[in-house]
């Protein structure tokens, strides 16, 4: 077949322009029983990077206690449907579970101790997850695009949560922030809590428009309003140099008397906003 060097050129160009450039590459480092179980061996130390990349045979897998850690893409866009992660684990990689969207289980040891940005974004059949007493940081869009996660316990161990982390967690009707956490990143909870948030615990040290500035002001389309979020995140930056929690629960709350008389002012339809 003869390809012409101006289709090679438009192909790389889309390429490019990202619209179309797919490599499919499957790295099944073991290869999964007829049942789609793989045993890894007691001699690894370590599940590598790309180990079982876009492996679409796997299903479920033994991870021995000779493991302490699971590396970058580890299972990346694999078929894997559940997974238990021993307690001589203490690091998840950046991407180690990314677009396991058949991922309905998951069992994190009690050694683990990060997870790392992306680790389960979009594995969009995880339904619910317990994070271990050791973890101390929940990374960049971790959870991401879970949109089936309709619970998540965050233990007093933890102090970061990172930016995007819990986003697009459409189901997410439960969450629980100790009054370890310090710091939560941008747009944590972004498109998540928005519909039917049922509870959302704020410990007393966690700024409360920290908080508030990552749930979701909803309309009738579902729309966010941008100019709203962006008066959050400025009042955010002004206020947390107030020390009083009494204080800046006060200003809150005065803040959203002010929003619900705008939507009113907007929109005729019933506008609805969740508030702490």
């Amino acid at each position: 077949m003869v390809v012409s060097n101006v289709a090679v050129r438009f192909w790389l160009w889309l390429c490019f322009m990202q619209y179309v450039c797919v490599v499919v590459y499957a790295g099944c480092a073991i290869t999964p029983n007829s049942d789609g179980h793989v045993d890894i061996p007691s001699s690894w130390t370590e599940i590598g990077e790309n180990a079982f990349y876009n492996c679409d045979t796997l299903k479920t897998i033994t991870i021995p206690d000779s493991v302490t850690s699971i590396a970058y893409e580890a299972f990346d866009s694999s078929t894997l449907t559940s997974v238990t992660i021993p307690d001589s684990v203490t690091s998840i990689g950046r991407y180690a579970f990314y677009k396991c969207t058949s991922l309905a289980s998951v069992t994190i040891g009690d050694s683990v101790t990060s997870i790392g940005g992306y680790a389960f974004y979009k594995c969009t059949s995880l339904a619910s997850v317990t994070i271990p007493d050791s973890v101390t940081s929940i990374g960049s869009s971790a959870f991401s695009g879970c949109s089936s996660l309709a619970s998540v316990t965050i233990p007093d161990s933890v102090t970061i949560i990172g930016s995007y982390a819990f986003r697009s967690c459409t189901s997410l009707a439960s969450v629980t922030i100790p009054d370890s956490v310090t710091s939560i990143g941008r747009y944590a909870f972004y498109s998540a809590l928005a519909w039917h948030l049922s509870l959302f615990h704020i410990a007393s040290q966690v700024s409360l428009l920290e908080i508030a500035s990552q749930v979701l002001v909803v309309v009738h389309s579902k729309t966010v309003l941008a100019w709203h979020l962006s008066l959050l995140e400025i009042a955010s930056q002004v206020l947390v140099v107030v020390h009083s929690k009494t204080v800046l629960a006060w200003l809150m709350l005065l803040y959203y008397q002010v929003v619900i008389s705008k939507l009113v002012q907007m929109d005729s339809k019933v506008a609805r906003i969740y508030k702490i």
